[in-house]
């Protein structure tokens, strides 16, 4: 069965395996230079940094369990507006399940419920089965933007939704 809920601090080790694991798996074969990818994991997905952000107020983390375990979370950044959905994590694994899409509705839930108007998120461009979700899930494209990592630019597209 799964199961939504407000992640907390005590989240925080396993959310940092998770969300590092699933971002290595999406975007190792992007990074020509495999330092670059040690580092930019090391500094975003640290136990410490993943911690603190679960404290404050302004972030809200959705975990997504299966039978008991961890297989998903999502980050959303409330304070903003419109509302940023910061970060959505799928363990490898768990994907075509209609997990994804459930997590997804699960954060347009808590964005409309908070008096969100619109929601955007940023994906890697190169990430084409990632665009084709949010497309079929009523995002629109809206622009692009690069992004530095290490040693090399990323271009991103900003995508939005209407609540």
């Amino acid at each position: 069965m799964n199961q939504f809920y407000r992640a907390g601090i005590s989240d925080a080790l396993a959310i940092s395996l998770l969300a590092e694991f699933s971002f290595r798996t999406t975007f190792r074969e992007s990074f020509w230079d495999h330092q670059d990818l040690d580092v930019y994991c090391q500094k975003t997905f640290n136990y410490a940094k993943l911690k603190s952000s679960l404290a404050k107020e302004e972030n809200h983390f959705i975990g997504l369990k299966v039978e008991e375990e961890l297989v998903g979370y999502a980050k959303l950044k409330l304070a903003d507006r419109p509302i940023q959905l910061q970060k959505i994590y799928l363990h490898p694994d768990f994907i075509g399940r209609g997990l994804g899409q459930a997590l997804l509705r699960k954060c347009i839930e808590i964005a409309k419920a908070t008096g969100g108007r619109r929601l955007w998120l940023a994906v890697e461009s190169g990430n084409t089965a990632a665009i084709a979700f949010y497309l079929r899930q009523g995002f629109a494209e809206v622009r692009t933007f690069d992004f530095q990592i290490g040693s090399q630019t990323f271009q991103f597209l900003r995508m939005e939704i209407n609540l």
